[in-house]
């Protein structure tokens, strides 16, 4: 629970390079249970968190003193996969911003597949992208997803089924 509320929260910190101790700046709610992720985009400038238990994501402006604003997106997943025990519902695992910092990907384990967000990182702001969806082997559940240097393949791997998914990726298009 953040502040009474059914959510977690993100944490910024300072780091004091000589000695390696951390010093608290703030902290906001992630807008959803279980934040399982966090990640910066290519800029510096974005905070993503993906809450896996919420099936949600949200964006943060990381300000110059380090802190993380107020969210600036919230997306709430919906849906679900096949299997009853562990898809029940969205569980947003990671988000990844692409090699060009213009799209963001998602791996959601609960609703067995990849979803990729247009990302402004002026505006900080995720939207909705209407890119399809690779096929993806039902029950596979995505838990985690990379580039390849050269920005034309990405690979998730799988928790449920354990196995690696080579996907191609359209830079232009994500």
């Amino acid at each position: 629970d953040y502040q009474g509320k059914s959510a977690g929260a993100v944490s910024a910190f300072k780091i004091q390079p000589q000695t390696g101790k951390l010093t608290f700046l703030n902290q906001k709610s992630s807008g959803g249970s279980a934040p399982c992720h966090v990640t910066v985009d290519r800029s510096g400038r974005t905070l993503f968190v993906a809450n896996y238990f919420g099936g949600s994501i949200a964006s943060y402006r990381i300000q110059s003193d380090g802190s993380v604003s107020d969210p600036v997106t919230f997306v709430q997943h919906t849906g679900k996969g096949t299997d009853p025990q562990r898809q029940e519902g969205p569980h947003a695992h990671a988000i990844y911003p692409d090699p060009n910092n213009r799209f963001a990907v998602v791996a959601d384990l609960g609703l067995d597949r990849l979803i990729v967000y247009r990302f402004n990182s002026e505006s900080n702001r995720l939207t909705a992208h209407d890119a399809p969806l690779a096929d993806w082997v039902s029950g596979a559940g995505p838990r985690h997803f990379g580039f390849h240097p050269n920005g034309r393949w990405g690979y998730a791997i799988n928790e449920m089924n354990s196995t690696v998914t080579t996907v191609a990726y359209n830079q232009e298009k994500g």
